[in-house]
């Protein structure tokens, strides 16, 4: 493409006159020439407004991130916490930003979890990140997300006393295992599938506690623990539920019937779902127990067509938090003030009807 030369010279001759006394008669004139460039300002941003570029109000875009199972066993646990936090950014997304959701899947696997950070942290546009939810996957997402500076919100780790605590504070597991313990007639309280990642951060105090693996056909403590030995034990699993929910139908199987505590957001639909067809449990005497952080009327205040189950719960509140984080700014509705996060105490498999 020709480009043309632009003259730099001086103007000459009968051209150049015409040019220098425009010149002169702008320079007598400041007022006219004032207006002139009033007139083209005001041009010049009507253009603007009618191409449709960036004028004064225009919504900044956002995105926040989540972290859940949208595919496998703990699907439904997924679209649960994503309802939960379209609901929380309709209530407390600053009013001059448009957030989106983007939501990622991880299976409840860690690995999965977290290649779905790494993701996230690459968009200069996600400016919080929700979730993960299980024990497994928020303890191997922390490696990611713990170096970020951008506000990461692991709703597991709640805050007893309001709201959320860093992930690797203790509080949350220490308050459910307060809870659990009057429950214990006798013998151990075996807290099975503590990530190793943060079990100095998450168990301050192990008094009776003893922490065991499991390998996918029995409980390891550097040794095989004795199914047999376990009547007046306490079983507190962080593990898969669904592994968990196995391992208990055998014990009901054996004639052996240990207290069981599922303490994972995720899975205690799976849990009782696994044991609707056992017999065992009657309602003084339930098969098992869901040990999660609720909020008190949660359906009634926040979210009245979202589910009802402890992740959409924790989403909604986390979201808020996040927001409220990313922006600097409290957008989280003042109604929220009148809940506390306190532990229930859910139980699994004593409603079932046995199967003939």
């Amino acid at each position: 493409m020709m480009h043309r030369r632009r003259w730099s010279g001086t103007p000459s001759g009968r051209e150049g006159h015409k040019q220098t006394t425009r010149r002169g008669w702008s320079a007598g004139h400041p007022l006219l020439s004032n207006v002139g460039w009033l007139w083209l300002l005001m041009v010049a941003a009507l253009v603007s407004g009618c191409t449709g570029s960036s004028f004064r109000g225009t919504p900044r875009i956002a995105k926040i991130g989540l972290i859940a199972p949208f595919e496998g066993l703990y699907r439904e646990s997924g679209y649960a916490a994503l309802d939960a936090l379209r609901a929380a950014l309709a209530d407390c997304a600053p009013p001059d930003v448009g957030v989106v959701p983007v939501a990622l899947d991880d299976s409840a696997d860690p690995d999965k979890a977290v290649r779905a950070a790494q993701k996230l942290l690459v968009d200069p546009a996600v400016v919080a990140v929700v979730g993960p939810f299980t024990p497994a996957t928020v303890a191997a997402a922390h490696s990611v997300l713990g170096e970020s500076p951008r506000p990461w919100i692991a709703p597991l780790t709640v805050d007893p006393s309001g709201g959320f605590a860093p992930p690797q504070s203790s509080e949350w597991l220490a308050e459910l295992l307060q809870a659990a313990q009057p429950n214990q007639a006798r013998g151990r309280i075996l807290m099975v599938d503590l990530p190793e990642e943060m079990a100095d951060d998450w168990l301050v105090e192990t008094g009776s506690v003893q922490l065991v693996e499991w390998s996918g056909s029995t409980l390891l403590a550097g040794e095989v623990i004795a199914d047999e030995g376990m009547a007046g034990d306490s079983v507190l699993w962080l593990g898969d539920a669904a592994q968990g929910a196995a391992w208990l139908k055998r014990q009901h199987t054996a004639g052996r019937f240990p207290a069981f505590w599922l303490v994972n957001p995720v899975g205690g639909d799976i849990l009782a779902a696994h044991l609707a067809a056992d017999s065992s449990g009657t309602p003084d005497s339930p098969m098992a127990r869901w040990l999660v952080w609720s909020l008190s009327d949660y359906n009634g205040l926040l979210a009245p067509h979202t589910p009802d189950l402890p992740i959409a719960q924790l989403t909604y509140m986390a979201t808020c938090t996040a927001l409220d984080q990313a922006f600097g700014v409290t957008n989280t509705p003042s109604r929220t003030s009148s809940l506390s996060w306190e532990v229930q105490h859910r139980d699994l498999g004593a409603a079932f009807e046995p199967t003939p």
